[in-house]
């Protein structure tokens, strides 16, 4: 389960904090703009102050809290473990509950919490996208035509599908020679906005053997909504997606999606239909991990391939030697790697419609780091990290294509 403590229940995590600034030296917001509030260090003192009544949530505390892209970078640097994605969904519940949630925030993830209007968001989004927006082409996202209260413009926002990946493909796809079975968690940006994604991990797997199967009452997996401050709709959806998966019998769970993973590993109980406990899969560690089995196609280049480690692949679920095994089985020597592959793109799930400014200059330096590579394609494993990639691109120019590994396999 999501944890649900509030932040004065964390107090032993809080004093953990020595000061020692390892967390500003990899935190992507700090790299854009600088002072204390703007990295871990400063954002802790500010809740040790809060929670032990020394300071109130007044609009600068509030901005400062709502400045972090949640990529985990400063708990992955940090000696002494504090906990801090823990300790800033407690610092975002506690303004949620003073002072409201975003609306921006707030229509996301209601949105994406329930199966029904998320189906009808991109049932009318097709309609919506020509009034509202000024296309930018093929994978690149929409601009906003026109200010509209509470959505931010001077960023695109990704283009939705026609209809979902999980009511299109819904169901048990049976392989030929089966020699595993598993349930596939799809995640939102692979159902509702980027479903080649979706199609490209459903095709790879059966083609090799592994009967996938999708459930077709599975919702959103929590973890934005934790992120934001919101634990009880995020336990709710667990529920939800234990319940539905439950109804199943399967060898283990795989999922495309970084953030998924590192919540479904870090939070779920996935049962099958036999009531037997099962293991969670990023698609990477299952591939890699039965390699033999798999058939791994030679792509062809000219172009040198980079690739971007998901923060929440590389950090939450340690995973980083697998996904260029495969790369350098699938491209060979067109492999190269980037400067500071694991930095962060700047999306963040909301972040990016949250706080455009600051996540356009995440992506800004990150699309420096592509350029100065040299690479015609970027590949990663994060559906949000794609759109996002993509966008960088576009913003500033780059001419390369941005890819999920599973495209390319």
């Amino acid at each position: 389960m999501f944890p649900t403590r509030n932040i004065e229940e964390l107090q032993s995590s809080l004093t953990r904090c020595v000061k020692c600034g390892l967390c500003q030296s990899v935190c992507p917001v700090y790299a854009t703009q600088s002072g204390e509030q703007n990295f871990s260090r400063g954002k802790i003192s500010l809740l040790r102050g809060i929670s032990e009544g020394r300071l109130t949530l007044d609009e600068k505390s509030i901005e400062a809290l709502s400045l972090c892209v949640g990529c985990a970078s400063c708990q992955g640097a940090c000696k002494n473990e504090v906990e801090y994605i823990n300790l800033l969904s407690a610092a975002r519940k506690k303004i949620n509950q003073e002072k409201g949630m975003p609306y921006i925030k707030k229509f996301a993830l209601k949105t994406f919490s329930k199966r029904g209007e998320a189906e009808n968001l991109v049932t009318y989004g097709s309609i919506l996208k020509k009034i509202i927006s000024a296309g930018r082409g093929s994978g690149k996202g929409l601009e906003l035509k026109f200010p509209i209260h509470g959505i931010s413009k001077g960023i695109y926002y990704p283009p939705l599908a026609e209809k979902s990946f999980i009511s299109r493909k819904g169901g048990i796809h049976k392989a030929k020679n089966e020699w595993s079975r598993l349930a596939f968690f799809v995640g939102c940006s692979s159902s509702f906005i980027l479903p080649e994604i979706g199609e490209a991990v459903l095709n790879f797997l059966v083609r090799n053997g592994v009967t996938v199967i999708i459930p077709e009452g599975q919702v959103c997996c929590g973890t934005p909504h934790y992120i934001s401050g919101d634990p009880d709709t995020s336990n709710k959806l667990l529920v939800e997606n234990e319940t539905e998966f439950a109804k199943y019998e399967f060898d283990g769970v795989i999922t495309g999606c970084a953030t998924c993973g590192g919540g479904l590993k870090e939070y779920y109980d996935i049962k099958d239909s036999t009531g037997k406990p099962r293991p969670v899969y990023d698609f990477n560690e299952f591939v890699v991990g039965n390699l033999d089995r798999f058939e791994i196609k030679q792509v062809e280049s000219d172009e040198k391939v980079t690739w971007h480690d998901p923060c929440h692949l590389v950090r939450l679920q340690k995973i980083k030697k697998q996904p260029r095994k495969l790369l350098k089985a699938a491209v060979g020597e067109s492999f190269k790697e980037m400067e500071s592959p694991d930095t962060c793109c700047g999306f963040g799930g909301v972040f990016a419609a949250a706080k455009p400014k600051t996540a356009l200059a995440i992506a800004k330096k990150k699309a420096e780091r592509i350029e100065t590579s040299g690479a015609g394609t970027v590949i990663t494993s994060c559906p949000g990290c794609v759109l996002f990639l993509r966008m960088g691109a576009s913003l500033h120019g780059g001419k390369w294509e941005v890819k999920h590994i599973a495209q390319i396999l």
